[in-house]
């Protein structure tokens, strides 16, 4: 009786084993840290392969991808690179440092990339899908949405990994960039000396 008992149980779990199991190789399908910011248009992650690309062009039907890294020496993101010109997809790369404190000028023009419909679906990513995803994140969500800093940094703590405490120079660098946007005349395109963003061969 205890083993039919056991068995019975045993039946009814695999159902939920094999549905955790097939969630988890789907989110292994993907970028680090892969995120869906507006439903079938914008999206961010981690440093992609040439198969995440081709997966991101078939399964998300993404026509745009931005590097906010410059590792244009690394063989992963060459694959990706070489991925994406095959597919015929947009490429634009805006490199920022690894810790996510780009100029002012780099956030302005990584935050209208990501904010032109036309070009949507859209996928940014940084290396790991955090600290420089999170920044250009919030220049989208500052400066195209008109959100405030504090609802922004508490968005991104809440869903996106953003650590006040250990990431404070993030933070206190996006309420720096917040106070520039609000200073800022309208109009105005940021410092037209700062480089200019680099839109990769497709």
């Amino acid at each position: 009786m205890r083993r039919a008992i056991g068995l019975a149980l045993l039946l009814l779990a695999l159902p939920a084993g094999v549905l955790a199991l097939t969630h988890a190789q789907a989110r292994w399908k993907y970028p680090r840290r892969f995120a869906e910011i507006e439903a079938d248009s914008l999206y961010r992650g981690g440093m992609p392969t040439a198969e995440h690309i081709r997966l991101l062009a078939s399964e998300e039907k993404i026509k745009t991808v931005v590097s906010l890294t410059d590792q244009t020496k690394d063989p992963q993101d060459q694959g990706a690179v070489a991925a994406a010109r095959a597919l015929r997809l947009k490429q634009i790369r805006i490199p920022m440092p690894g810790d996510g404190l780009a100029p002012f000028e780099a956030l302005d023009r990584a935050a209208e990339v990501i904010a032109d419909e036309r070009a949507r679906p859209t996928f940014f990513h940084c290396a790991a899908g955090k600290q420089r995803s999170n920044a250009v994140l919030a220049a989208y969500w500052l400066r195209k949405q008109g959100r405030t800093i504090d609802a922004v940094l508490q968005e991104l703590e809440a869903r996106y990994d953003l650590d006040p405490v250990k990431e404070k120079p993030l933070c206190d660098h996006l309420r720096a960039y917040a106070n520039y946007l609000a200073h800022k005349p309208a109009g105005t395109a940021g410092n037209p000396g700062a480089p200019q963003q680099a839109a990769l061969p497709h």
